[in-house]
C-alpha cells in the first residue's frame, strides 16, 4: 500500500485544503525539512516505474525536457488516454498496422481507430510503436475506407467491430438489404420492392388514388371494379339489369328486305348477321361478346322506331332461341304489306 506523506516526519500540515496531505517543507537549517529519504521519495519514483512499465515504455536515461521529450508524460497518456484518441488504421502489404504499442494493450481493452483503405483479407495487425508480434484479426462486419471502427485485444485476437453513424448509415443499409422508408415519389410510383411503405407515405398515396388527380386510374369505371371488392362491384354492375353481360344494338331495316349472311351494322357488345329470311320474316342470329356462364339466359329486346311509326308497329311478337353460350337467334315477322325501318336494341342477361 501508498504510504501517507500526512504522517511522514517534518510535514508542512497548515494548509490542507490547498495541499493534501501535507506540503514538503523546507530545511531552515535546523533540521527541520521534510527528510531526502526513501519514506518521503519511494513511492513517487515507483509509482512513475510501475507507469513506465504500464504503457510499454523503456527509460531513455536523459533528462527530460523539450529536447528529450517527456517520458513520464508519454507513459501517462499511454496508459490513461490512450483509447481517448482516434488512430488511423493503416496496412503495411498484408498486415494491418496500429501506431500504438500494442505489445502493452491489456486484454478487453478498447481502441478506436479510422479505416484509411477498404478492407480486404488481411488477417493480422502489428502496433508500430513497439513492432509486437503480428496478432491475428477477426471480424464482425467489413469496413471501408473513412470508416470508424471499435478494435479491442481479446486473449486469442484482435476484434475489430464496424461502427455505423451517419456518415455509412446508408452504405450499410444497402450493402445488408435493410429496407429504408419509401419516399413519397416512390410510393406514388408503386415500382419499387426495394423500400417500405410508411404510414404518412401510404396515407397520401391513397388519398391521392381516390379522391386526387390519380383516382381516374384507381376507382371503378363500367370496364373495371377498381377500388370495389368484385363482389360489391357485381351488386352494383347488376341494379336494374342484374348480371348483364352483354348489350348493344344493330339496324334491322326493313323486315324481310334481306338476304341470308347479310352483316347488320352492331354497336356494343354483340354482332349480328341475317341467317334466314322469307317473304314477311327475318332470322337474325346474334353473336356476344362475353360468353356466358351457360345457356341459362335471357335476351331482352327493345325495337326502336327509326322511319314512319305507324308501319315500324306492324309485326309479330319478337322470340329468342338460345343457340349456345355466345350465341342466339332473333325471329322478326310483319302484320302486312309494310316497310319498316328498325333498330333493335338487345340486353342479354345471365340468369
Amino acid at each position: 500500500m501508498a504510504r501517507n506523506k500526512a504522517t511522514l516526519q517534518n510535514i508542512d500540515l497548515s494548509d490542507p485544503s490547498n495541499y493534501l496531505n501535507g506540503r514538503i517543507k523546507d530545511n531552515t537549517g535546523s533540521g527541520d525539512g521534510t527528510p531526502v529519504n526513501e519514506r518521503v521519495y519511494g513511492d513517487f519514483h515507483q509509482m512513475v516505474a510501475k507507469l513506465m512499465n504500464l504503457s510499454g515504455l523503456s527509460f531513455n536515461n536523459l533528462p527530460e525536457n523539450e529536447t528529450n521529450g517527456y517520458q513520464f508524460i508519454d507513459s501517462l497518456r499511454n496508459l490513461a488516454s490512450k483509447n481517448d484518441l482516434n488512430y488511423n488504421l493503416g496496412k503495411e502489404g498484408s498486415i494491418l498496422t496500429l501506431p500504438i504499442r500494442l505489445g502493452s494493450v491489456t486484454n478487453n481493452e478498447i481502441i478506436r481507430a479510422k479505416a484509411t483503405f477498404d478492407k480486404g483479407s488481411e488477417t493480422l495487425i502489428k502496433g508500430t510503436l513497439d513492432n509486437s508480434d503480428n496478432k491475428t484479426v477477426t471480424y464482425l462486419g467489413t469496413f471501408k475506407e473513412n470508416e470508424y471502427l471499435r478494435i479491442i485485444k481479446t486473449t486469442a485476437s484482435v476484434l475489430i467491430i464496424r461502427e455505423v453513424d451517419a456518415f455509412n448509415l446508408g452504405a450499410i443499409v444497402e450493402e445488408l438489404n435493410y429496407l429504408k422508408a419509401a419516399t413519397q415519389a416512390q410510393e406514388d410510383s408503386g415500382s419499387s420492392n426495394e423500400v417500405a411503405t410508411t404510414p404518412l407515405t401510404n396515407k397520401t398515396v391513397f388519398t391521392e388514388r381516390v379522391n386526387g388527380d390519380d383516382s381516374g386510374d384507381y376507382l371503378a369505371t363500367t370496364d373495371r371494379n377498381g377500388l370495389l371488392s368484385a363482389a360489391f362491384w357485381d351488386i352494383i354492375n347488376g341494379i336494374g339489369t342484374p348480371a348483364l353481360r352483354n348489350r348493344g344494338h344493330f339496324d334491322l331495316g326493313n323486315i324481310a328486305s334481306h338476304s341470308p349472311g347479310t352483316t347488320l351494322v352492331p354497336v356494343g357488345q354483340l354482332t349480328a348477321s341475317v341467317s334466314t329470311a322469307g317473304s314477311d320474316f327475318t332470322e337474325v342470329e346474334v353473336t356476344f361478346s362475353n360468353e356466358m356462364d351457360n345457356t341459362s339466359y335471357k335476351l331482352d329486346v327493345s325495337v326502336q322506331s327509326s322511319g314512319n311509326s305507324n308501319f315500324d308497329n306492324d309485326y309479330y311478337p319478337i322470340n329468342f332461341r338460345i343457340v349456345s353460350t355466345n350465341k342466339a337467334k332473333l325471329y322478326f315477322q310483319k302484320r302486312g304489306n309494310v316497310t319498316t325501318d328498325l333498330k333493335v336494341h338487345v340486353d342479354v342477361i345471365q340468369l
